[in-house]
């Protein structure tokens, strides 16, 4: 299965599930949903999966995502609780 992961420059939890995913030998994509075309990649993701993207308590989208398939895993803990 191809994976795609969004991430954000800076982000803790986002180098955390790199380090696991590369620990696991699981090929995935990385998109910067910060900048460029990164960011326009994430916005159709998230206009074609708005029911599946979830937030916090702020309203912020939760990430890092990783989208396999149809499944869209969200946050470090959910991520690699389901890999």
């Amino acid at each position: 299965m191809k994976y795609v992961l969004y991430i954000i420059p800076n982000c803790q939890e986002c180098t955390k599930i790199k380090s696991f995913l590369d620990s696991k030998r699981i090929n995935y994509e990385e998109v910067n949903a910060g900048i460029g075309e990164g960011k326009e990649r994430f916005r159709d993701l998230f206009r074609n999966h708005r029911g599946q993207i979830e937030r916090d308590d702020q309203g912020q989208i939760i990430l890092p995502i990783l989208v396999g398939g149809s499944n869209i895993l969200q946050g470090l803990e959910k991520i690699t609780s389901s890999l």
